[in-house]
């Protein structure tokens, strides 16, 4: 039987409290230390792909998550950026058609408070405005403010891209932009919008451009009811892990001023105290994920933190939660830790990286300007279903596709069960 362990997750975002969640289904006593004094709203919408709603699902949030989901009129549609031409659409249920579980739209404010608040309702506790300085990997054993410190088992490192733990563990505590994007982000009250025949369309549905400059325009009526819009540029605009800076908009209507019209009119409607920007950023390599001592792990942002070009940062911070709990249960005793946190490591690493890879590549992609590459990628999203794997037979994917327009990468992405791919896993490492 695998002991029942004292575990401090640092980080209370979504890998941290889902992890929590996690541990505590197999009898763990959880500890949640989150710097901040309250769940935290950073960045806008968030997606939540079936590989990882197979997971809350599992975990017993079927009913709250969909309560939360946004449920918008309309398709989802890729366009051109020029003209809003739209090169593909699809209906969000097709998701649910082909892998088997929705695809739930949330503002990522609701998603950590409803994981917040069913933690808490299951013994995990939350300690707020508890933001740790360092962190001991041998005892373990992480550091507070006031010269504090609590002592664990276990100290799981879920605390984003500016990670603590990362520094003490890995060594490397410095980002890595690895593309030139800045992302501004407004919010437009989707009842004004409703109110002007040139921009209503884009209250129904959510759409995505694709071009020398994107933008991303997600409706959140759980939101203020908003519609909430992503303009990515391709600049040095920005600031890594800070969300709340405020953004140039003449800058940024400059910059799309020979867009797609309905963007144009779009923006004559934004405010600029509702604009701000940040730096889309992923992370370098990362040797190791567990301490020498075994008794330090590091999930999430913390340890893959991918671009969002990916749509997959949540989502296998999801995945990671699943897996470290089917491998701390794998223990016969606290001595068996560094064995099957290696496994853990083993298991979600080469999946993990490969998302930030793709994340980096398809950056490239929807950036692309005029021209035959863009042409390619056009021709290829009209005549395959963007996020819809062509010709798949519905066989689990282990491994990742290679090659950037292969129709298996989103079987691979989206139908993945990590339950079943982590019970396989282990029975071979560990036998």
């Amino acid at each position: 039987m695998a002991p029942k362990l004292n575990i401090i997750i640092v980080g209370g975002g979504i890998a941290g409290l889902s992890t929590a969640i996690s541990l505590r289904r197999y009898g763990n006593t959880v500890t949640v230390l989150e710097r901040h004094s309250c769940p935290q709203a950073l960045g806008g919408p968030i997606g939540l792909t079936p590989n990882a709603t197979r997971v809350l699902i599992e975990y017993g949030l079927r009913e709250v998550m969909e309560k939360a989901h946004v449920a918008v009129e309309g398709e989802i549609n890729f366009r051109r950026w020029a003209n809003g031409e739209v090169l593909d659409s699809m209906r969000r249920d097709e998701l649910t058609e082909v892998y088997g579980f929705p695809s739930w739209s949330c503002s990522r404010f609701k998603v950590q408070e409803i994981l917040a608040d069913v933690a808490v309702q299951r013994g995990v506790k939350i300690i707020f405005s508890a933001q740790v300085f360092g962190v001991d990997l041998e005892k373990p054993a992480v550091f507070l403010k006031h010269g504090t410190s609590m002592e664990a088992d276990l100290v799981v490192g879920a605390d984003g891209i500016r990670s603590v733990i990362r520094g003490a563990v890995a060594g490397n505590t410095e980002f890595k932009t690895s593309s030139p994007y800045g992302s501004y982000n407004i919010d437009f009250p989707r009842s004004l919008l409703q109110s002007d025949p040139e921009v209503d369309y884009l209250t129904r549905g959510d759409n995505f451009w694709f071009g020398p400059q994107i933008v991303v325009a997600i409706n959140m009526p759980d939101h203020g009811d908003n519609l909430n819009v992503a303009f990515g540029t391709v600049s040095d605009d920005g600031q890594e892990g800070e969300w709340h800076t405020h953004g140039d908009l003449e800058k940024l209507k400059d910059t799309f001023a020979d867009y797609d019209p309905g963007i144009i009119k779009l923006l004559t409607y934004a405010k600029a105290e509702d604009c701000y920007i940040w730096r889309q950023s992923d992370l370098p390599h990362t040797d190791h994920w567990v301490s020498k001592s075994g008794r330090v792990v590091m999930i999430g942002d913390a340890v893959h933190a991918m671009l969002p070009a990916v749509g997959m940062g949540a989502s296998q911070g999801i995945e990671d939660s699943a897996c470290l709990a089917m491998c701390l249960e794998a223990a016969q005793s606290i001595h068996d830790l560094p064995k099957v946190l290696h496994a853990f490591e083993t298991i979600r690493k080469p999946r993990a990286e490969w998302m930030v890879q793709r994340g980096r590549e398809e950056s490239v992609g929807f950036f692309l300007p005029d021209g035959e590459a863009q042409q390619q990628r056009d021709a290829y999203i009209k005549n395959n279903r963007l996020w819809l794997p062509t010709g798949w037979d519905g066989s689990h994917v282990d491994e990742p596709p290679e090659g950037q327009f292969n129709p298996l990468s989103h079987a691979y992405r989206q139908a993945f069960n990590i339950f079943d791919y982590t019970e396989r896993r282990l029975a071979d490492l560990l036998k």
